[in-house]
């Protein structure tokens, strides 16, 4: 009886050694692959939703994606992001695509811009259009360059409340650029608060500020506004400034054209 029962258990631990054995060979990825500790992003159609800036680069390089939905701010400390000319936004610009306010409030959009450019950083932003959401007056639903530096080129900014803010110590610089079709408070298209905006060869149309100065931009507090080559056209202020309004700052254009 015991010589039996012996024999039984060491043939069950036999047939429970060959059954890993097998395992092991047949499906060594299984214990020897590490796996990924982060989400690819969401795509369904031609629409990437991501929350993160790995996972719009790996968007961006995704040939199938042309639309990226930013589930929350993208923080960017340093380099360049070419948008190989795909549109990135939050889910729900603030303006349509008329430029029109929502009609209930800001609870119509999403509460989260689309980049931030981090302290003391050089970024660059290439080959993209930016439809913006909201944050409050004194930021942008598109970019917020709060004292580093940005260059953008071939870039468009659209449908945010207010397309870009330049805090006191930021400098931005901007190539075949387009603000078109944001509105805020005051400095619908650009907020610069102190900072120096330099645009060549861009426009700066249909914007508009709803209860002060400055439809395309508001230039406040010592900041500096260069602009050549450039088209201010079509903007509009329910204060002052339809087009510019400056604040104790510096504004020089060159070869530009103001109208509308």
């Amino acid at each position: 009886m015991s010589s039996r029962t012996e024999s039984s258990l060491l043939k069950r631990t036999m047939q429970v050694l060959l059954a890993l054995a097998m395992a092991l060979y047949f499906a060594p990825g299984l214990l020897l692959t590490p796996q990924k500790a982060w989400a690819d992003p969401s795509i369904v159609g031609d629409t990437a939703t991501v929350n993160n800036l790995a996972d719009l680069q790996t968007a961006i390089n995704d040939p199938s994606v042309r639309t990226i939905i930013v589930s929350r701010t993208i923080s960017i400390a340093s380099g360049e992001i070419d948008g190989q000319g795909k549109t990135i936004q939050v889910p729900e610009p603030y303006a349509d695509p008329s430029g029109v306010c929502p009609s209930t409030g800001f609870g119509d959009s999403s509460n989260w811009n689309v980049f931030t450019v981090g302290t003391t950083a050089t970024v660059t932003l290439k080959n993209m259009t930016i439809f913006g959401g909201y944050v409050n007056e004194y930021s942008a639903g598109g970019v917020i360059v709060e004292s580093g530096t940005l260059q953008a080129e071939n870039v468009t900014i659209a449908r945010s409340y207010r397309g870009l803010y330049i805090g006191a110590s930021a400098k931005a610089s901007l190539t075949n650029c387009n603000i078109v079709r944001n509105v805020c408070e005051y400095g619908g298209g650009v907020l610069c608060y102190g900072g120096t905006l330099v645009m060549d060869s861009c426009s700066l149309s249909e914007n508009r500020s709803t209860s002060m100065g400055g439809g395309a931009i508001d230039v406040k507090v010592g900041g500096g506004f260069h602009a050549n080559n450039t088209v201010i056209a079509n903007n509009c202020s329910s204060e002052i400034g339809g087009a510019v309004n400056v604040y104790k700052s510096n504004v020089y254009l060159m070869n530009c054209t103001v109208t509308g």
